[in-house]
């Protein structure tokens, strides 16, 4: 009986070690994938747009220091454009560090004097005036590709 007991505590304690890292890799394998899934998704928007894609880096012309996102550590999936005579940056920027951390999508524009109208107030998105541009972004997440092209479309 106390040999049937070691063979399933072993067995339990093997199962563990190989089913633990492979669902933390699974996991991790998902992780990027939608990582990589959001940065086409914004390279194809920026591109049908006729928008620049820049990746990782903002604009100089940009105040991010002056805005509630001045704290973002990483900045990813950043386009830039003309719309007459507004110009528009969209980031995602990740904001706090460790277990409190999250993504924030942030769609910015230069000229933007009376605000998105109806399109800047979906459910938890914030508006926020810094010199001349308008700041619009989610509470504790990314803005969905239809929520930027709403926004766009009030420019």
């Amino acid at each position: 009986m106390a040999g049937l007991a070691l063979l399933i505590a072993a067995s339990i304690t093997i199962g563990f070690h190989i089913i633990f890292p492979a669902a933390f890799g699974c996991y991790i394998a998902w992780l990027l994938f939608q990582q990589y899934e959001r940065g086409r998704e914004i390279l194809q928007f920026a591109q049908r747009m006729e928008f620049s894609y820049l990746g990782g880096s903002l604009p100089p012309t940009f105040p991010l220091h002056l805005t509630s996102s001045s704290r973002a550590h990483s900045i990813d999936n950043t386009v830039i454009g003309n719309r007459g005579k507004k110009v528009l940056v969209l980031f995602d920027c990740r904001m706090g560090h460790g277990k409190t951390s999250y993504w924030r999508g942030v769609l910015a524009v230069r000229g933007q004097h009376q605000g998105f109208g109806v399109a800047q107030y979906g459910p938890d998105l914030s508006t926020e005036q810094v010199d001349d541009w308008t700041v619009v972004y989610g509470s504790k997440r990314l803005l969905s590709l239809g929520e930027i092209e709403e926004l766009v479309a009030e420019m």
